[in-house]
C-alpha cells in the first residue's frame, strides 16, 4: 500500500489494492479506553473555564486573607506571609477595578498609549497602587484620605515580597 491509499482519517480507500485483492475500507480503531484496556489512561477532562472578574477576584483574596489568619491560633509565619501578600493584592485589584468603572485607560501605567486592543488581550503593564490612588483622587473624585492611602512606594512591595531571600551567614571574626 502506499500513502494515497489512505484518506485523510487514515482509513483504507475502498480502491486500494495489495496484489490485485481488493480490500474494503475500515474505520480506523478506536483509541482504547479504561472500559477496554485497564491500563490505558483514564480520558482528560475540559479544562475548567477560568474567569475571575476584578471585583469577585479582590474579594476572594480576602477571603484568603481571613482564612490565613484564622486557620491556626496564632497563625503560622507561612500563613501570615500569604495573608499579607493577600491583602496587598486585594487592595491593588479593587482599587483598579474602581477605576475601569470610571474608564479602562486609566488602568494602564501610561494611560496614554493605551489602546483598547492591548487592553482586551491584556497586552499592558498596569499602574502601580500609589498611581490608583492618585487617579482615584484626581479624576475620579474619589474622597480617600491620607490615613487610608497609605501605599508602599512604587514597586516596593513587588521588589520586596517576592525578591529571593538570600540567607545572612556569620563571617568569620578576623582577629
Amino acid at each position: 500500500m502506499t500513502v494515497s491509499d489512505f484518506d485523510e482519517a487514515g482509513s483504507i480507500l475502498s480502491s486500494a489494492t495489495d496484489a490485485g485483492a481488493s480490500k474494503a475500507a475500515t474505520a480506523p480503531a478506536a483509541p482504547p479506553t479504561p472500559e477496554t484496556d485497564p491500563a490505558a489512561p483514564p480520558p482528560r477532562a475540559e479544562p475548567a473555564h477560568v474567569d475571575f472578574p476584578p471585583v469577585e477576584n479582590g474579594v476572594d483574596y480576602l477571603r484568603s486573607v481571613v482564612d490565613h489568619l484564622t486557620d491556626a491560633d496564632p497563625p503560622t509565619p507561612r500563613a501570615l506571609k500569604y495573608a499579607v501578600l493577600h491583602l496587598q493584592a486585594a487592595a491593588e485589584v479593587l482599587l483598579k477595578s474602581r477605576l475601569l468603572h470610571e474608564h479602562w485607560s486609566l488602568v494602564f501605567k501610561e494611560p496614554s498609549a493605551a489602546t483598547r486592543k492591548k487592553f482586551e488581550v491584556g497586552d499592558f503593564t498596569s499602574c502601580t497602587t500609589e498611581a490608583a490612588i492618585d487617579r482615584l483622587r484626581n479624576i475620579a473624585g474619589v474622597d480617600v484620605d491620607n490615613k487610608s492611602a497609605v501605599a508602599p512606594p512604587s514597586g516596593e512591595t513587588t521588589a520586596t515580597s517576592t525578591a529571593l531571600p538570600h540567607p545572612v551567614r556569620p563571617q568569620p571574626s578576623r582577629r
